[in-house]
């Protein structure tokens, strides 16, 4: 990935981390903070798409986020990353 070469000019350690739910976890998400699938077609057929290409292994490390908090996702991250 592009960014990751930017990144690895200013330390040689780069850790590329994607985190990974279902379209429909991503979905209701979205419902709950307020968007609306009628108002918003086109983001939300985005997602579908995005979803589908994020499991390809170019994403590197894959982080289950469905059914997990915040708190217990950045701990995870941290665990990988501090040693």
């Amino acid at each position: 990935m592009r960014f990751a070469a930017e990144f690895s000019r200013f330390d040689a350690e780069v850790f590329h981390y994607c985190l990974r739910a279902p379209v429909d976890v991503v979905h209701h998400r979205r419902c709950v903070r307020g968007d609306d699938p009628a108002n918003a077609g086109w983001s939300y057929q985005r997602a579908i798409e995005c979803c589908e290409v994020h499991a390809s292994p170019a994403f590197a490390t894959h982080i289950d986020a469905a059914d997990r908090s915040p708190d217990e996702i950045a701990s995870d991250i941290l665990g990988r990353v501090v040693k």
